[in-house]
């Protein structure tokens, strides 16, 4: 995986502990898929968090990296 990529899935992950109170523990990355270890409130459904993790990764890697 390209590492402006990487960096960018990094900083974004920051922000979405922020903004969702979803703590993100640990973060592994393969070639292609990204691995997450994190804990939220009960009411966030666990596949509500890889949608908002999947959407906003994506739109700052397209934003950054065109």
């Amino acid at each position: 995986m390209d590492r402006d990529v990487v960096e960018i899935i990094r900083d974004t992950a920051i922000g979405i502990q922020e903004r969702y109170e979803i703590e993100i523990e640990r973060m592994g990355m393969d070639n292609d898929p990204i691995h997450l270890l994190c804990g939220a409130h009960p009411k966030i459904a666990a596949g509500r968090i890889v949608q908002i993790f999947n959407s906003i990764t994506g739109q700052e890697i397209f934003r950054r990296k065109p």
